[in-house]
C-alpha cells in the first residue's frame, strides 16, 4: 500500500478516535470521516477529491498532487488553511465553507500528532490532559496577597514573579470605570495601510477597520495555551478598585480549579473571540496552532468555541479593603481565591541584598510606628487601616533628620492619618495640646508646621527628638539610634542599596 493510502487509513482511525463519545447530529456527521470536507461538494472521501477545490482556491503548486494524502507537510496545509480562511467561494455556504476549515485544521493536527519519520505509520495521538513539567510557584493558582498599606504586598508577589515566572507575566491595574471588555477583549478600531491597487483608486494610503484586540486576560491565556512547558501569570494590582465580578464577567466561572488545576468548568466565548482564537496571526498574542491542540484537548471540542483556564496560567492580585474608594468582593468572587495575608510588621527587620536594613531608621519601624498603630488600634481602628514597615515608600533608605524623611513623614504619614484613619478621631493619634489646637480647627497646614517644630512630639506618647547636626550626628548614634548598626556611618546609610518593597507600588 501507497503512503497515501495509509495515511488516509491512519487519519480515518484518529479522526474516529478523537469523536469517540460525542453527540451524534448534522454536525458529527460532518466531522466523521466518510462525509465531511469534501471541497469539490460531490460525494466523495474526506480530503480525497480536492485537487480541484484546492485550485479553485488559488493554491496552484499543490494542484499535481492526487490527494492532499499526497502531501503531509504541515506547513503547506497551514497555507491552505490560511487562504481558504480568507477566501471563501461565493457558490458553498458559510456553514459548508467552515466544514472545510475543519477538515483542513484537523488533517494538520493529525499530521502535527504522527511520528516525523514516518507519517504513515499509526498516530501516537492521545486525548489526555495537559500536565506542566516546570516546578510550580510558591503560591495557589489564584491567590490573593491582601494586608495593611505599605506591608510589602506588592514586594512579596515580585519577588515571586521574578523567581517563578521569569518575564512570562502580564501586570494590569484595576480601577473604578475598568470594564469586562478591557479585560477580555473587544472591537477597536485601527488603521490599516492600503494595497498599491486601492490607494490608486481611492487616493488614500489608509482606512479603519475595525479588529478584536485582546485584553490582558486573553494574552495571557493564549501564551499559556502555546507553551505548556512554563509556567504564565495574570498580575492584578488593586483588585477591588474595580467591581471585580463584574469585570471578571463569565470568566468567574474559570476560577474553579479542578485537582489537576484547569478549569473545572469551560465556558462559551464570543463569535468575536472565538473567530480570533482561530485566526493565524504573527506575534505572542496569537494563538498557535499547538494552542489550539492544547485548547482542544482541555476543552474536548473541534474548535475554539469554548476556552478554560490551563494548569499553567497562575491569576495573582493583590488588594487592601481598608482604602478609600473600594469595592467589597462577594462570598461567592472570595471563595475562588486563596487568600495570603501579609502581617503588619512581618518586614521592619528585611534586610537587602547586601545585609543592611531596608528601611533605615531603625527606631521609627519599630517604635514609633508600633505606638501610633497601638493609638489606632485601641480606638476601634481595624488593623488594615494600620502603617505597614514599608509606609515611608521611597523614604524608606533615609533617617531621621534627612529632608526625604521629613517630607514622607508630612506627606504620607501625617496626611494619611489626618485624611483616613484618623480623620473623624484626629485626637487619638494626634497630641493637640502640644500642637496648640483643637479637634475643630486641626488642619494639614498647623500639623505640617508642627513637626518642623516637635517632629514626633506632636503624636500622643512621644516626646520631641533632638535633630542630628553635622557635629553630633557621629556622637549622638546611640542615643538616637537611626537604624545605624554601631559603627555604621550616615553617609554609609544613605549611600546603601535600598531594596524598598514599595517603591513600585506606593504605598501596599
Amino acid at each position: 500500500m501507497d503512503t497515501a493510502y495509509n495515511l488516509e487509513k491512519q487519519f480515518s482511525k484518529w479522526r474516529h478516535e478523537k469523536a469517540s463519545g460525542k453527540t451524534v447530529g448534522r454536525q458529527a456527521d460532518y466531522r466523521d470521516i466518510n462525509t465531511i470536507g469534501n471541497f469539490s461538494i460531490q460525494e466523495g472521501r474526506l480530503l480525497c477529491k480536492t485537487k480541484e477545490a484546492v485550485y479553485d482556491y488559488g493554491i496552484v503548486h499543490l494542484k499535481d498532487c492526487p490527494t492532499l494524502y499526497n502531501n503531509h507537510n504541515i506547513d503547506d496545509i497551514s497555507a491552505i488553511i490560511s487562504i481558504v480562511k480568507n477566501n471563501m467561494p461565493n457558490n458553498i455556504s458559510i456553514d459548508t465553507w467552515r466544514t472545510h476549515r475543519s477538515a483542513l485544521k484537523n488533517y494538520r493536527d493529525f499530521l502535527s500528532s504522527s511520528d516525523s519519520s514516518d507519517k504513515a505509520k499509526p498516530s501516537s495521538h492521545s486525548n489526555k490532559r495537559q500536565s506542566v513539567s516546570t516546578i510550580n510557584p510558591k503560591c495557589a493558582l489564584n491567590t490573593i496577597w491582601y494586608g495593611a498599606p505599605g506591608t510589602g504586598k506588592s514586594y512579596k508577589l515580585n519577588e515571586l514573579l521574578r523567581n517563578s515566572f521569569a518575564g512570562r507575566y502580564e501586570r494590569v491595574t484595576f480601577y473604578a470605570d475598568y470594564l469586562h471588555s478591557q479585560f477580555v477583549g473587544s472591537y477597536k478600531p485601527i488603521t490599516v495601510a492600503n494595497t498599491d491597487t486601492v490607494k490608486q483608486e481611492t487616493g488614500a494610503a489608509t482606512h479603519i477597520e475595525y479588529r478584536f484586540r485582546p485584553g490582558p486576560f486573553t494574552r495571557v491565556l493564549i501564551q499559556a495555551l502555546n507553551d505548556p512547558n512554563n509556567v504564565y501569570a495574570l498580575v492584578i494590582e488593586e483588585l477591588n478598585r474595580a467591581e471585580a465580578a463584574s469585570v471578571f464577567g463569565d470568566v468567574f466561572q474559570l476560577l474553579d480549579r479542578n485537582k489537576d488545576g484547569r478549569s473545572e468548568y469551560a465556558i462559551s466565548v464570543s463569535e468575536d473571540m472565538r473567530e480570533y482564537l482561530e485566526t493565524d496571526g504573527e506575534g505572542p498574542n496569537y494563538l498557535t496552532e499547538s494552542g489550539r491542540t492544547t485548547l482542544g484537548k482541555l476543552t474536548e471540542t473541534d474548535d475554539c468555541s469554548q476556552i478554560v483556564i490551563p494548569n499553567n496560567m497562575y491569576i495573582l492580585a493583590t488588594m487592601n479593603s481598608a482604602d478609600q474608594g473600594v469595592f467589597p468582593l462577594d462570598t461567592a468572587f472570595k471563595r475562588r481565591w486563596d487568600f495570603e495575608y501579609v502581617d503588619i510588621d512581618a518586614g521592619e527587620n528585611a534586610t537587602d541584598k547586601n545585609g543592611e536594613r531596608v528601611v533605615k531608621d531603625k527606631k521609627w519601624v519599630t517604635d514609633y510606628r508600633h505606638e501610633i498603630n497601638e493609638h489606632l488600634l485601641n480606638a476601634g481602628v481595624p488593623e488594615d487601616k494600620q502603617m505597614g514597615p514599608f509606609f515611608l515608600g521611597n523614604a524608606n533608605g533615609s533617617v531621621f533628620g534627612d529632608a526625604d524623611f521629613d517630607k514622607a513623614m508630612k506627606n504620607k504619614v501625617i496626611m494619611y492619618l489626618f485624611e483616613d484613619a484618623a480623620k473623624y478621631q484626629p485626637d487619638i493619634v494626634f497630641d493637640l495640646d502640644k500642637i496648640g489646637t483643637t479637634k475643630e480647627s486641626l488642619s494639614l497646614s498647623k500639623l505640617f508646621k508642627a513637626w518642623d517644630d516637635k517632629n514626633y512630639g506632636i503624636f500622643k506618647g512621644l516626646d520631641t527628638q533632638p535633630r542630628p547636626t553635622d557635629d553630633t550626628s557621629d556622637n549622638d548614634e546611640d542615643d538616637h539610634d537611626n537604624g545605624q548598626e554601631t559603627g555604621d556611618s550616615s553617609e554609609d546609610a544613605k549611600s546603601a542599596d535600598s531594596m524598598d518593597p514599595q517603591t513600585e507600588n506606593d504605598p501596599q
